[in-house]
């Protein structure tokens, strides 16, 4: 993705150069659904230092701003991203009362977040609903962009978790921006939109039990918006199938035969990779990003048990410890979760657990050859035709749920 801006506004900065252009890095998308970031870069005239500066971001001071959300509220349509400067933010964290929301920008809130060494001055600012929308941290002293982003979005779940569970609401973090103080340069987190699928590619229905219960795993995975559970979630499927595949051998032995078992190696040129990623997807056109996406380094070339035996079910038994096993968590979900490391294995775990399900389920998993089961037909056949009485009243009914205290009296006091 290629973004450039030319700057109607002189800007000076340290070094006493006008800014001329705002460059936003070369981006190639990764793999629909994944969380990625951009870097925008500021482009100072003459030979100004910060011209210099990574795109990674070098020690120094930062600025992190964390857009909250309500859950299952977008702020922005899929696909697009905003500075945080364009983003009011939302949540339950009801901060001013209603009969003084309507100046907002006339108040925010200020509160320390412990972080084990030097404590989070956090700022909150208000949205026009008169509840917590955005949290900035505007001094953080880091190594880089992701060092920052780390410090501040550890800290702030810690806190938010706390919030929550104090009063029983739910929060999430919606966009993260950070800002390199010394050169300006911004770094925006966003998810890659999820690419929309002709209905002609719908294959024929499955209706087999085992191959059901695999896909509603996986249609769990896609539906959910947290990355840990995802990962979870595509993991089970591979760990059902190759205990399924265990099973069955048990099953060949028994009955005096011998498994066979091609040896599953995930390619390791590119054009082969396109071509395997090309075999599980229907419709879909890659390119480089979306490949390397899924083939992170130490993938290409290794054999499918190998990863499912180390990197993937290493990073399993930690996140699983956390929020699945029996007895005291030893855990903390907020800070050592290792969140960025499962959001990397997201796309691979995806992609192989697909190839599972293709491989052990060929017929139900279908081909983009398969004939379509859906039929277009005229709206008029699609009405209903048991003769039933359609109430206007009912049909257009609309309505809004609210919170009404009962009265003493009412509460039986």
């Amino acid at each position: 993705m290629n973004g450039k801006h030319e700057s109607g506004e002189a800007a000076i900065g340290q070094a006493g150069a006008a800014l001329a252009v705002i460059q936003g890095d070369p981006y190639p998308a990764p793999l629909p659904g994944t969380s990625s970031t951009l870097v925008f870069r500021n482009k100072w005239g003459g030979e100004d230092e910060r011209n210099r500066a990574p795109a990674s971001g070098s020690a120094g001071l930062y600025r992190v701003v964390c857009v909250l959300g309500r859950p299952g509220s977008n702020e922005i349509a899929e696909g697009e991203f905003a500075s945080s400067d364009n983003l009011r933010g939302s949540s339950y964290i009801r901060v001013l009362k209603p009969e003084y929301c309507g100046k907002p920008a006339d108040f925010a809130v200020r509160w320390s977040v412990e972080t084990g060494d030097v404590p989070l001055q956090c700022t909150g600012y208000i949205g026009p609903d008169g509840c917590l929308g955005k949290v900035a941290v505007h001094r953080v002293q880091a190594d880089g962009f992701a060092a920052a982003e780390a410090l501040v979005r550890d800290a702030l779940t810690r806190w938010l978790s706390n919030t929550c569970t104090a009063l029983d609401i739910p929060a999430e973090l919606t966009a993260i921006e950070t800002t390199e103080l010394k050169t300006g340069n911004r770094r925006l987190g966003f998810t890659c939109p999820l690419q929309e699928r002709s209905w002609e590619l719908t294959p024929q229905p499955a209706n087999a039990p085992e191959y059901m219960f695999y896909t509603s795993l996986y249609r769990e995975g896609m539906n959910s918006s947290s990355p840990v559970y995802r990962f979870l979630c595509f993991f089970k499927i591979l760990e059902g199938l190759f205990a399924r595949r265990a099973r069955l051998d048990k099953e060949i032995v028994a009955h005096g035969g011998t498994p066979s078992r091609c040896r599953e190696e995930m390619p390791s040129e590119y054009n082969g990779q396109v071509a395997f990623l090309a075999s599980l997807f229907r419709g879909v056109t890659w390119n480089v990003g979306m490949v390397h996406s899924v083939f992170i380094p130490g993938v290409a070339g290794r054999r499918l048990s190998f990863l499912h035996q180390e990197p993937m079910r290493d990073l399993r038994n930690r996140v699983a410890h956390a929020v699945l096993d029996s007895g005291e968590p030893t855990v903390d979900a907020d800070t050592q979760l290792d969140v960025r490391s499962v959001e990397l294995w997201i796309p691979i775990t995806k992609v192989l657990a697909r190839y599972l399900l293709q491989t052990e389920f060929p017929t139900e998993f279908g081909t983009p050859s398969d004939p379509c089961p859906l039929q277009l037909i005229p709206i008029a056949e699609a009405q209903p035709q048991d003769g039933v009485y359609e109430s206007p009243t009912i049909s257009n009914v609309k309505g809004k749920a609210s919170i009404v205290r009962a009265s003493d009296k009412q509460a039986g006091r």
